[in-house]
């Protein structure tokens, strides 16, 4: 049985990202009209292309969840880390009702979510949703169960929020379910030596991470 790595958010010190969706469209060469013939012959994917800058005490860590990955044995559990729009901006954390923030010390982690206010199947590209601790941005990736997608339109409508997604819904969606406004992600590494550590003499690491979305669940 295929293991899945999680990898701990102090240790996702991300300085670039770039994620996106792999159509997987082929040519099939030149129509009789000038034209280009696209083939679209398997499932698209996401691919997701990272830097991380990490000390030496992380770089140590990172290492060992490296090695427990086992190259491309193991599946990595990772969020879709948006730049654009931190998950939690707020200076000092999200306070709970008692003016308390998050602190990861106590345990702690803040966590937006959605839920759904109607269900939705398979292959739909529009979802009806409550927003319960954030506002979903356009051009934001949101996931279920591990599956995301990116936002690309987003409307005010009697019962909730409709949602615009693409790529189609992988699975079908309960009534109630929660989504996830910190996107993670199924993915298998590109290479063996994906995520090698390379330190330099009186600086940190930098590590590279280059993933595809594992489809075969």
């Amino acid at each position: 049985m295929t293991g899945v790595v999680t990898v701990p958010a102090a240790l996702f010190r991300v300085a670039r990202a770039r994620w996106d969706i792999d159509w997987r469209g082929q040519s099939a060469g030149d129509a009789t009209d000038g034209g280009e013939q696209i083939v679209f012959s398997a499932f698209p994917r996401w691919r997701g292309s990272l830097d991380l800058r990490l000390s030496h005490d992380l770089a140590r860590q990172w290492r060992a969840i490296r090695a427990a990955a086992r190259g491309r044995v193991r599946v990595w559990r990772l969020p879709l880390v948006d730049l654009h729009a931190p998950p939690c901006a707020a200076p000092g954390g999200v306070p709970f009702s008692n003016e308390q923030p998050f602190s990861t010390g106590q345990g702690f982690a803040y966590r937006p979510f959605a839920t759904m206010a109607a269900p939705a199947a398979a292959g739909a590209v529009e979802i009806l949703i409550d927003e319960v601790s954030a506002e979903v941005a356009v051009g934001g990736y949101i996931s279920h169960d591990d599956w995301p997608y990116i936002v690309v339109e987003r409307a005010e409508v009697s019962g909730g929020v409709r949602l615009t997604l693409e790529m189609p819904l992988r699975r079908a969606i309960p009534d109630g379910a929660e989504l996830d406004l910190y996107a993670h992600g199924l993915f298998r590494a590109t290479s063996d030596d994906m995520g090698a550590v390379d330190t330099a003499l009186g600086a940190g690491a930098t590590v590279t991470v280059d993933v595809v979305e594992w489809l075969a669940r």
